[in-house]
């Protein structure tokens, strides 16, 4: 959990840096475990809960509106599944970014 407004910084603004608001305060969980837990303590807190994969967007979408979000980053979830060659799919985790999965080399990535 981060409070601390130097490190919670990368995560109030978008990639272009065009649309940044504050957090109440983010958290990175590891697992989707963690995931429900957050999710499960915002709903009972009351407190609004912003989810935020890759942050990589150009649009804001992924910024706290300013109403004391609290944003779930999930930066931590970069898990590759596996690729189904056929189906021309795969499954990753919500944090991963494209740029991320287009840089595997494909004997990382099991068929």
């Amino acid at each position: 959990m981060l409070t601390d407004p130097a490190l919670c910084a990368a995560y109030e603004s978008d990639f272009t840096g065009r649309y940044t608001a504050r957090a109440r305060l983010v958290v990175r969980p590891a697992d989707t475990a963690q995931v429900a837990r957050v999710v499960r303590l915002c709903r009972e807190a009351g407190a609004p809960l912003l989810p935020q994969g890759g942050n990589t967007g150009l649009v804001g979408a992924s910024v706290p509106g300013g109403a004391g979000e609290v944003v779930l980053s999930l930066r931590r979830l970069t898990c590759i599944g596996p690729v189904d060659a056929a189906a021309r799919q795969v499954t990753v985790g919500a944090g991963l970014p494209l740029a991320g999965l287009q840089r595997q080399k494909p004997c990382l990535i099991r068929a």
